[in-house]
Formats: structure tokens, sequence, C-alpha cells
């Protein structure tokens, strides 16, 4: 119940009691009067009619009559009325009587309603308070994320310029893998009319006096060359051919070494890849031969002569990439395994 209800409900039950009291006191005053009115007219009625018979000395007076019937009349008025109030105050202490237990009932209403509204805000406090402990909880996820996707950002950049290094080293090793491949191009690959002036003597090749620079003095300034590039460090070959149909192949292999010349320059190379076959495997372990200096295994023969080249023959060869260049049909060409080839390239690359 509101403030504007209940000074309704106040002034109501004030105006009801004053009406009550007023109509009380009128009532007392009437039936003061009616009982004198009354009193007065049974005595003059029993003056006239107790008898039977008039007095001798009483005269007629109509003006009393008619006044004794005008005062029972205003009686029987005064009753009627007294009847009316009295079924008016019955019928208002039954409206305040119902106005009584609807206040009483607007009453219970209001603390049933405060009770109410005491457990909902009891509950949004409640509510609040666990409202408050997720925003909490979620505030310390959402800077926990933030410290995490930071740390992530900065790792990534790390990242960044890792990779970015990493490229740089890539593109110093390929230039150092070019220029790797020039001079072993220049030392292992000789051209052919080169190879024609092999017959010249080996010791000749090795004296510090001889000026002529043959192809035989390449070929032992070479293997020289890669025993110091292989003798201390992790080699790798790769080997490019080409056939005389242009059909390009390779043959891969991780580990790569030669001996000193005192060991004959002896091959050491495993770890074979590539799609054109492994045709260097029969020749791991074998020193290296030219015509004037016969260190293969053939028991009656040298194989430089027999193949038309210098190479890490046994007895004699499954690859002779420094053969006849102008043979394309018998084992004294240039050729890999059954394969003659119009070009090949030998590469090394050391860590």
């Amino acid at each position: 119940m509101n403030k504007r209800e209940s000074s309704f409900l106040n002034a109501a039950k004030l105006r009801t009691t004053l009406y009550i009291e007023e109509v009380l006191q009128k009532i007392a005053v009437m039936n003061f009067f009616s009982i004198v009115i009354a009193i007065l007219a049974l005595s003059l009625t029993s003056v006239v009619c107790d008898t039977g018979t008039e007095p001798d000395n009483f005269v007629p007076n109509l003006n009393l009559q008619k006044e004794l019937q005008d005062i029972r009349n205003q009686i029987y008025h005064e009753s009627t009325i007294r009847l009316q109030f009295d079924k008016e105050l019955s019928s208002m202490a039954r409206r305040y009587r119902t106005l009584i237990v609807d206040q009483t009932n607007a009453k219970i209403e209001n603390n049933k309603t405060k009770t109410t509204l005491s457990k909902l805000e009891h509950s949004v406090q409640n509510l609040q308070q666990n409202t408050t402990e997720k925003l909490n909880k979620f505030d310390t996820v959402v800077t926990s994320f933030v410290l995490d996707f930071q740390a992530i950002k900065n790792a990534m950049n790390d990242s960044s310029k890792k990779v970015n290094n990493l490229e740089a080293a890539f593109h110093d090793l390929q230039r150092n893998f070019t220029a790797s491949k020039i001079k072993l191009d220049a030392v292992l690959q000789a051209l052919q009319e080169t190879i024609n002036a092999m017959n010249e003597q080996f010791t000749e090749l090795n004296s510090s006096i001889v000026e002529n620079k043959s192809a035989k003095e390449r070929y032992l300034r070479g293997n020289k060359y890669i025993h110091e590039l292989t003798a201390s460090r992790s080699c790798s070959l790769r080997i490019e051919m080409t056939d005389w149909n242009n059909n390009v192949g390779y043959a891969e292999y991780s580990t790569f070494r030669v001996d000193s010349e005192t060991d004959g320059f002896k091959l050491h190379v495993g770890g074979f890849s590539g799609d054109k076959g492994d045709f260097l495997k029969s020749h791991n372990g074998k020193k290296f031969t030219t015509k004037d200096r016969d260190q293969d295994t053939h028991s009656s023969g040298n194989c430089a002569i027999m193949r038309s080249g210098a190479w890490w023959y046994y007895a004699c060869t499954a690859s002779n990439l420094n053969g006849d260049y102008s043979v394309r049909s018998s084992s004294r060409g240039v050729r890999w395994g059954s394969l003659y080839l119009k070009k090949t390239e030998m590469m090394l690359k050391c860590n």
C-alpha cells in the first residue's frame, strides 16, 4: 500500500467516526424529545378518554387536539427517521468493519510485499556479489590472455628475426656452394682436349720445375686441392649429368673425402641418393689411376689406358666421367653406368 492509499484510508476512517458520533447525538436528542412528547400526549389523552365522559367544566379545544395530532404525527415521523438512522448506522457499521478488514488485509499484504521486496533485495545483492566475483575472474582471465598474447607476439617477432637470419645464412651458403661449384668445375672437370695430353709422365707433372700447364698437372693439383678441402671438413658431393638425349639426372653423396697423395688420392664416398643410380659405390676405397701411375686393382693392365681417362678405377670401372668425350658406345666414353653423357658437373659442399 502506497502513501496515497494510506492517507485516503485514514481520512475515510475519520469521516466515518465523526458521522457516527453525529448520528448518535441526533438519536439521543430525538429519544429525549420523543419521550417528553409521548408523556405529554398520554397525559392529555387520559384527561379526555380515561372516564369516557367529559368533565363538567371541560370546554373542547380544537386547537389542542390538532396540536396533539401533530405531535403524534411528529412522533411517528421521528420513529420512522430513527429506523432509517438505525439502518444507515448498521450499514455504516458494516462498511466500517469491511473497511477495517480491508485495511487489515492491506497491512498483511503490505507486510507480505515488504517481505517479498526484502527477499528480492537480498537476491539482488547476492546476484550483484556473484556478478562482481565473475567479472573479477573474467578480468583476471582477460589480463592473462593479453599477457600470453603479448608473449606469443614477442616470440613470433623473435622467430621472424631468426627466420631472417636463417635466410641470410642460406643465401651465404648458396653463395659458398656456387663458389665451391665453380672451383670444382675448374678442378674436377677438365675439357676434352686436355685429356689427350695425359700420356705425359706422372713424375714430370709432380715436379716443381715443370712449367707445362697440361691436363695431367691440373688433375694432380685438383686432387691435392680436394684432399685439402675434405681432410678436416665434412663434405658432400653432387653430380649433375645430361645425356645425349638431353635427359637430366643427378647422383648425390652425403659423405665425400679424398686421401693425400701418399695414400694415392684414395676415394671415400657414401650416403647415395639420386635418380640415375649409384655407380660410384664400386669405386669407394680405390686409388686414383692415370696412364703413367697405375694404382687400380686390374691384374693385367692399366684401366686409365683401357678406358681413355683418369679415375678411381678398380678393375676397371662402373663410371668414367673423365673418359673420351668423342666415344658414345663403349666403356672408353664419358659415362655413368650405361648412360653416355654430353655434360657433367661435380659439385662439392663442405661445412
